[in-house]
């Protein structure tokens, strides 16, 4: 079975910090991101 996926890289809004990541729902790990659904996650801590 073949699965499809994106790896993607976010930066916080200084760009100070990198993030990279592979999702093969990319739409709703951004929203994941943005909203920090996660709120102990790393991603939600970057300022």
């Amino acid at each position: 079975m073949e699965r499809g996926g994106c790896i993607y890289i976010t930066t916080n809004y200084l760009r100070t910090t990198l993030y990279v990541g592979v999702r093969s729902d990319l739409r709703s790990r951004i929203y994941e991101h943005q909203y920090k659904i996660y709120p102990k996650s790393f991603t939600a801590n970057i300022t």
